[in-house]
């Protein structure tokens, strides 16, 4: 008895509901661009991991699947190398059991369960969750906007500049909510 093929099963409805890790990473981070292939995720690494600063994007290699988090904070250590990071993200969590998508989505198809679970989505999906003091040796890669910001600006493009003074504004008005 051969495997069942799951090449045919579309994931579009999952990416609609906006409940994945990079919806809520391009939430926080409108220049973030969202890989399309194993390629494109790889070459999200823009700066040395123990350099990590807030507003960062962590990217983790969970196997199967690829999760971007937002850095809040970052720690330490005397010689200012990074030791561990606060994250906040979605779509973080265990693996969809039948159960919990049953009682989730009211949904009683056994294929329709296998199927979230081919899409990624986790008993997390969708909802926004903390992590503190993730040890950065569990960071992959890290993507900053900052370069991406600079790399924008030097092309000349006029969408580029936008972004730029989109940016710029943004980080200045979340600074003045602060007092600083």
């Amino acid at each position: 008895m051969g495997k069942p093929c799951f090449a045919a099963w579309n994931c579009d409805d999952w990416v609609a509901r906006r409940g994945y890790c990079v919806d809520y990473v391009k939430s926080r981070v409108p220049l973030f661009p969202i890989p399309a292939t194993v390629s494109d995720i790889l070459q999200l690494n823009n700066k040395n991991v123990r350099r990590v600063a807030k507003g960062d994007v962590a990217i983790f290699d969970l196997g199967r699947y690829w999760h971007v988090a937002y850095v809040e904070n970052v720690y330490r250590d005397h010689y200012g190398n990074a030791i561990s990071i606060d994250v906040s993200e979605k779509n973080y969590g265990e693996k969809l059991t039948r159960g919990d998508f049953k009682n989730k989505w009211d949904s009683k198809q056994s294929n329709d369960w296998k199927r979230a679970v081919w899409c990624g989505v986790t008993s997390e999906y969708g909802q926004t969750s903390m992590r503190t003091n993730v040890a950065i040796d569990s960071v992959d890669q890290i993507w900053s906007p900052k370069p991406a910001l600079f790399h924008s600006f030097r092309r000349g493009s006029v969408a580029g500049l936008l972004g730029n003074a989109h940016e710029v504004i943004d980080r200045t008005l979340r600074l003045s909510e602060f007092g600083l």
